[in-house]
């Protein structure tokens, strides 16, 4: 959405004031020739778009931030400014708006894509007519796209939920044959080979049960936590199995002193194994207790 407003601001003539949350996306926007890139994660936005106006503000605030940052953006507007919302937990979310800024005869619009296509479908088709038009006659460029197989839709999903992505994600359907993209539930893994995974009291018998089991079905990192050290025995069942990363054990003792809010605990090890999470940098999948 917000390349795609860039290339609409463009043709229009407008001058770009561009906010994003990371220093990946910021440095994306920089490389595409905006001058005028801020934070989004912090309100500071505001006041340094406001310096750099030399206290104007802007005309039209397309807007998807929630809480004081949206807040933020009405008040850059200047007179007679329209703000665009598209995001939507504040609407669905029943937030209130404070109307103080309104008093410079703002306007507010509220737009839901996904419901218009309900309500306005005419509408809808006349737009994306537009866009295809101004896209063809390259009054609008090709948006950005990374392309994925239809079956490595999984993979696709996972890229968006973790948001590092820019542009859009496209999965591409073959015109021939099949493909598989929902397994049958016998299939699906039930262990991440890119996780790991605690067992709390995993050196008893269960624990070491529960480990192999899960060693077999691909757990990446396992760590073992007890109240104890192992003896030697059962840490050598329990890196038995044919595995390229051994478990590891974690000492935690039990203690009447309440547990501190964050920080790190001492993880010991026995001789030629890796501290589970931390060397790795897996992330932290599923605690077995």
């Amino acid at each position: 959405m917000g390349q795609a407003a860039i290339a609409i601001a463009r043709a229009a003539g407008a001058e770009i004031y561009a906010t994003a949350g990371s220093p990946k996306r910021r440095q994306l926007l920089s490389d595409m020739g905006i001058d005028h890139v801020y934070d989004s994660r912090s309100i500071d936005f505001a006041e340094q778009i406001r310096r750099d106006t030399d206290g104007y503000g802007v005309d039209i605030v397309l807007n998807s931030l929630t809480g004081a940052a949206q807040r933020a953006g009405l008040e850059l507007l200047s007179w007679g400014g329209r703000f665009v919302e598209i995001g939507k937990r504040d609407i669905y979310g029943d937030t209130k708006m404070g109307l103080f800024p309104f008093r410079r005869n703002l306007s507010f619009y509220g737009v839901d894509l996904g419901m218009m296509s309900l309500t306005h479908p005419q509408y809808i088709r006349e737009l994306l007519s537009t866009v295809y038009r101004l896209t063809a006659d390259g009054t609008l460029p090709m948006p950005e796209s990374t392309h994925y197989p239809l079956a490595d839709a999984a993979t696709a999903i996972r890229v968006m939920g973790a948001a590092d992505h820019t542009g859009k994600l496209i999965l591409d359907i073959p015109r021939a044959g099949s493909s598989s993209v929902v397994l049958p539930p016998q299939q699906v893994p039930v262990f991440r080979g890119d996780g790991s995974y605690i067992i709390t009291g995993g050196l008893g018998g269960l624990g070491l049960f529960l480990a192999e089991k899960m060693a077999t079905a691909g757990a990446g990192r396992i760590v073992l936590s007890s109240r104890s050290a192992p003896s030697q025995r059962p840490w050598r069942q329990s890196n038995s199995s044919a595995r390229s990363d051994p478990m590891s054990w974690w000492s935690a003792p039990i203690s009447p002193r309440p547990a501190p809010r964050s920080g790190w605990w001492p993880m010991p090890r026995p001789p030629d194994s890796r501290c589970a999470v931390c060397s790795t940098r897996l992330p932290w999948s599923r605690t077995p207790h």
